[in-house]
């Protein structure tokens, strides 16, 4: 029996070994130019991500800055670390400042009011300002309300559920009534004072009456009394952007999950985007000039992607209804007035922006909104919005309609509101 041999042949050896070498070479080619490709930088605009910190882990959460970084591979890497730092320390120091519901150390802030009712508190100038800001437009009664923590408490309960339909207002009588009653008791501005102590040293004390806080203790509320609520993130732009400039940082634009945009002030590129929806489908509406130092608010009674939290479609007497973050911060009630709605402020005043924005939500029909549309816009100012019924139109005040591009190919055209 003859032993079995395994027998390797060496033909073309010296070839075969060439071939490896050569193969590793190219692997290695590859890979290196895959690395250069990822870790080199080209001019181009670039996201810039906050800092993670555990102490304050969810200051960066809905907000995204875009750069534009110019010159060699070096220097851009050089100048997305800078602006990173930059824009991290702004950010987090003024999401602490307005945080309604956690103290933080080293602060005094919204939540240390809310610890501190009926007391004299000496704020810092920048939070002296906002909340003086806030306090006047609560006043005006005109969709915004800094004491309706209660309220958006409420609703956010309801808008953060994966199955959300059976606890909204219009289907649970229960919840309707708890909606009704907190709106009613925050929208009498008698239960809260903002009383001005010292203007120099920025003392003031803001007192709740006791038949509010009994009806924040029945119905087994938190107690965030203050709280700025919607316009809490354009404060927070309003603060952030001014920093970014000084820093250098004067080409891109800041956004918000929640709609805001803020372009910086040497930004050149783009436009801002109305949408509209057809038949459950997303389509362009209009676009609008962006330009350097504008600022957009952009409100929605639809979700723009598949699980976004916040909005979703209930059936109510045999129709679809529409619902969303945007109600009524007067009644508590959300209306079926717009699918959409644009306001750009050309002076970067996002906070105006979004206050007008509200504002054109917390009403039921849609001859108020276009009371508030013919007051507002114009100028400076540009407001714009779709409805849920109707045709496909974008209105907006005559003076600004030349400045809007309706999206045709989707059926869409503009409709003016004369100011006669």
């Amino acid at each position: 029996m003859k032993d079995d041999k395994i027998v390797v042949s060496v033909k073309h050896k010296t070839l075969r070994i060439i071939c490896f070498a050569i193969s590793v070479v190219v692997g290695i080619g590859a890979f290196s130019y895959a690395i250069w490709k990822i870790t080199n930088k080209e001019p181009d605009y670039y996201e810039i991500k906050a800092d993670p910190d555990e102490a304050v882990p969810l200051y960066a959460n809905g907000i995204k800055l875009t750069c534009y970084f110019g010159g060699q591979s070096g220097d851009i890497k050089t100048g997305m670390a800078e602006a990173r730092t930059a824009y991290s320390n702004s950010l987090k120091w003024i999401y602490q400042l307005l945080d309604a519901d956690q103290t933080h150390e080293g602060f005094i802030n919204i939540a240390t009011i809310n610890q501190s009712l009926g007391q004299d508190i000496k704020l810092p100038k920048e939070l002296f300002a906002i909340l003086k800001d806030a306090y006047e437009r609560t006043c005006e009664q005109n969709g915004y309300n800094m004491f309706a923590g209660a309220l958006y408490e409420e609703w956010n309960s309801i808008l953060v559920l994966q199955e959300p339909g059976e606890y909204d207002p219009l289907i649970n009588e229960s919840e309707r009534e708890r909606i009704k009653r907190i709106a009613e008791a925050t929208a009498d501005l008698s239960n809260f004072s903002f009383d001005i102590i010292d203007i120099e040293t920025h003392t003031v004390r803001i007192s709740v009456s006791d038949k509010y806080m009994q009806l924040i203790k029945e119905l087994e509320l938190s107690g965030t009394i203050v709280d700025l609520n919607v316009l809490k993130e354009a404060y927070m732009l309003e603060y952030i952007v001014p920093q970014l400039n000084m820093a250098g940082y004067t080409r891109g634009y800041i956004t918000t999950e929640s709609g805001l945009s803020y372009a910086l002030k040497e930004n050149t590129d783009g436009h801002y985007f109305l949408y509209g929806t057809d038949n459950g489908r997303i389509e362009l509406a209009a676009s609008l000039p962006m330009c350097g130092g504008s600022a957009c608010c952009m409100f929605r009674a639809f979700r723009m992607s598949e699980g976004e939290l916040g909005y979703y479609t209930i059936e109510k007497d045999g129709a679809a209804r529409l619902r969303h973050p945007h109600f009524s911060a007067i009644t508590g009630e959300e209306y079926d007035t717009f699918m959409s709605s644009c306001v750009i402020s050309y002076d970067g005043d996002i906070v105006d922006a979004c206050a007008k924005s509200m504002a054109l939500y917390a009403y039921a029909n849609e001859d108020d909104a276009a009371a508030i549309i013919k007051a507002n816009g114009s100028g400076s100012t540009v407001i714009a919005y779709t409805t849920q019924l109707g045709p496909k139109k974008v209105y907006v005040a005559a003076d600004d309609a030349e400045s809007i591009v309706p999206a045709e190919d989707n059926g869409y055209s503009i409709k003016v509101l004369s100011r006669d």
